[in-house]
């Protein structure tokens, strides 16, 4: 039998399984080290954060989007970056390009920086990578309970991070480490 998780479950679990309550849930997201890989998520309002809003993080929200709307699923889904320095610029045009040869279509995307009140408005934050994952904890708010976990935790890879092809051109390995993790997030969703 399958249980459904909630936000407010993954606090519980948050604070029960950390040592330190300041830190909870800091190092690496709770939920998929304390409950099984079957567990369902109870999200409906999901961001994908890496660090220019411009590669990973628009990839996965248009894939996610996609893959979200074929299953019929109501959840909001958005993206952003911790830097500021490309805010309002579309998708870098390798990632267009290299999602658009798989059917996915990222052209009405654009980049935005992640703020503190975006804990207040998600109720599940995906960081690309562990350096993101800690600049976004940087911004949380102190009461917020919302928990940020590695996108490759969806993978069963808590220690993992999702690679920046902005620099090596690894467009196609991101987009099945991207199309994996969201059939996996979409199949805990659903």
């Amino acid at each position: 039998m399958r249980r459904i998780i909630s936000p407010l479950m993954v606090i519980a679990i948050a604070i029960r399984t950390t040592d330190n309550t300041q830190d909870r849930g800091r190092d690496r997201g709770p939920l998929f080290d304390c409950v099984g890989r079957d567990e369902l998520i109870q999200a409906k309002r999901v961001i994908f954060v890496c660090l220019g809003n411009i590669c990973r993080s628009p990839t996965a929200h248009g894939i996610f989007r996609d893959k979200a709307a074929q299953a019929g699923l109501d959840v909001v889904i958005d993206s952003a970056g911790t830097g500021d320095w490309h805010i309002g610029s579309p998708p870098d045009t390798r990632a267009t390009h290299a999602a658009q040869a798989r059917g996915y279509d990222l052209s009405d995307l654009r980049a935005r920086q992640f703020t503190a009140s975006d804990f207040d408005q998600f109720d599940l934050i995906l960081a690309m990578d562990r350096a993101n994952m800690r600049a976004i904890e940087a911004l949380r708010p102190a009461k917020s309970m919302t928990p940020v976990l590695l996108f490759r935790e969806l993978l069963g890879q808590p220690d993992s991070d999702v690679p920046d092809p902005y620099f090596d051109g690894s467009f196609d390995h991101v987009l099945d480490l991207i199309e994996e993790g969201a059939d996996a997030l979409l199949a805990r969703m659903n």
